[in-house]
């Protein structure tokens, strides 16, 4: 199953304009946090909303600074499922601070979500998420900056101590013959064997060693299987697993770090001159992956694995560009 986008290339020089221009003006929009205050165990996760009211106004992007202490929280993933900002234009997180910058082409108002943030938390205490300098939401009819940042009120947190966890008897649990099967693009089926009957436990989450999920059977047995389903299954995802099982008399077997990647779509770009005939040699970018080809004699650039919904395309040849969005439904 697959798309296929057209991009076509002027013989004279194109002019790119910038959607992101800022001038002073009146404060309007805010950015909040849904919940404003949360609670989550040292070890554990929690998810919080990004979300920004625009009192009405048309606005076209939106720019989220926000700090936090490192050494209580730490920002574990960024997810844009049901996010009115479609277009992604930069997004780091680390250290203390996230920083991200999404776009929509046609104007979006109302009170909308930005993006979803997993938030682990780390020594116990309380402290603040807030929203900074650099943060900025401009409209669409002149690019001016709406937000009020002040009014932006960010909010609160409460780490508690992790509780103690039983030492194994004997880590003398063997896994085996680990496998994953595909259902369809929202699930799988995760396998595996032990020589011993245990119970059944998958971690899975976007980054190695950061889990943010689990599926657990106590049943004891030596062929396992577990069925994984939920919102991380987005078309063209990488997710990272690692199975556990554990005997009655305590010992413990970790499988190592397992890549699986949910099956996604096929897109070929194709690019043509102004006569309409193919361009060989001609590089074409996807950001939201990000992904990169030059096409071949017919013009065309083949994509796999993309996610649903609207990515942002630029097609480089020579000293021309041109940039455009393509949108992908299920």
């Amino acid at each position: 199953m697959f798309r296929r986008s057209c991009f076509f290339l002027p013989v004279l020089g194109v002019c790119l304009a910038s959607f992101f221009l800022l001038v002073p003006d009146v404060y309007a929009s805010m950015l909040e946090l849904a919940p404003q205050k949360f609670t989550l165990q040292s070890g554990k996760t929690t998810n919080v909303q990004i979300k920004v009211d625009t009192e009405g106004e048309y606005v076209n992007a939106v720019t989220v600074v926000i700090s936090y202490p490192p050494d209580q929280l730490e920002a574990v993933w960024l997810d844009y499922n049901g996010s009115a900002f479609p277009l992604p234009v930069e997004a780091y997180y680390g250290g203390g601070k996230i920083r991200l910058t999404r776009g929509s082409l046609s104007g979006v108002r109302g009170i909308l979500n930005v993006a979803t943030v997993s938030f682990k938390g780390e020594d116990a205490g309380s402290g603040a998420v807030s929203f900074t300098s650099g943060s900025q939401v401009p409209r669409l009819s002149d690019s001016s900056d709406s937000l009020n940042l002040p009014g932006s009120p960010g909010g609160t947190f409460t780490v508690t101590a992790a509780s103690a966890q039983p030492t194994p008897t004997a880590p003398n649990m063997l896994i085996s013959d680990l496998a994953v099967t595909p259902l369809s693009t929202d699930s799988a089926i995760v396998s595996w064997r032990t020589q011993k009957s245990a119970d059944s436990l998958v971690q899975y989450g976007l980054e190695a060693g950061k889990y943010i999920l689990s599926v657990a059977d106590p049943a004891l047995t030596l062929d396992h299987r577990i069925k994984l389903q939920s919102f991380l299954f987005t078309p063209g995802r990488k997710l990272h697993l690692q199975v556990t099982s554990k005997d009655k008399s305590g010992n413990v077997g970790d499988s190592a770090d397992t890549i699986y990647q949910v099956g996604g779509f096929e897109v070929i770009v194709n690019v043509v001159d102004g006569n309409n005939n193919p361009i060989k040699g001609a590089e074409v970018l996807i950001y939201s992956t990000p992904s990169k080809a030059v096409t071949d004699e017919q013009g065309e650039a083949d994509f796999t694995n993309l996610s649903p919904g609207t990515h942002l395309v630029l097609v480089k040849y020579g000293d021309f560009e041109k940039s455009g969005e393509i949108m992908i439904t299920g």
